[in-house]
């Protein structure tokens, strides 16, 4: 029983502390004599080029599109991939190198498109 409740904790800690990276850039720890101390640090704006590569090292395969989007001021990628299985994702990403979004669209067999809605 206990078990399940330090896991629901610890999940709720990761989606805080990820939900804050998303909004102050990364975080780094800094160790002292009084303790640890969490610093946010500015997040740097990366090329496309290194957005493409971002995307293309967490799912592999071929770029279809590429759509630029501005959302609440912050510069938006959106990747169309179609995967070396088939699958085709749509993958958005921020200008600073966060990954917003994910869709798994559907899948191609034998030349044809399978939608998975």
């Amino acid at each position: 029983m206990n078990n399940k409740k330090g896991l629901k904790k610890l999940v709720g800690i990761l989606s805080a502390s990820l939900m804050l990276s998303g909004i102050f850039g990364v975080f780094s720890t800094i160790s002292g004599d009084t303790g640890t101390a969490v610093v946010a640090e500015a997040a740097t704006r990366k090329t496309e080029k290194q957005l493409r590569t971002i995307v293309l090292e967490r799912f592999p395969g071929t770029v279809q599109r590429v759509k630029r989007d501005y959302d609440d001021g912050v510069r938006e990628y959106e990747y169309t991939i179609r995967m070396r299985d088939g699958v085709v994702v749509k993958v958005e990403i921020t200008e600073y190198g966060y990954i917003t979004d994910v869709d798994y669209e559907g899948q191609w067999k034998n030349g044809r498109y399978y939608d998975w809605d």
